[in-house]
């Protein structure tokens, strides 16, 4: 990400209607989806820690802010899920909702 966009992203991340809403969706699947107990989890790309933050309802919640070597980022998180582990990807579905904020980012499509 550029570091010249961080403080937009960060307020962005926390304020707007679209991460509010994606983090609410999330958070429901996730409350229908997980056994009770404590878990474990990875977020991947954890970016301002908005989602982590809200993650450790479930549990223990770690992020890890993907790099250059997204293959290696994924075989860590296979490995540090464990026998029974879920991983949860969320991508943008559709290229017409993108804006300037995705091509910073630098998203990839499903």
């Amino acid at each position: 990400m550029d570091p010249a966009y961080i403080a937009v992203h960060l307020e962005e991340d926390r304020d707007h209607w679209w991460f509010r809403g994606r983090r609410a969706v999330l958070l429901a699947v996730l409350r229908r989806v997980l056994p009770p107990g404590d878990h474990r989890l990875l977020e991947l790309g954890c970016g301002s820690g908005n989602v982590l933050e809200a993650l450790a309802e479930f549990g223990e919640a770690v992020g890890m802010e993907a790099d250059e070597t997204l293959a290696a980022a994924v075989r860590a998180a296979h490995a540090a899920l464990g026998p029974g582990g879920t991983l949860v990807a969320t991508v943008s579905a559709y290229r017409w909702l993108w804006s300037g904020h995705d091509a910073v980012l630098g998203p990839v499509s499903r």
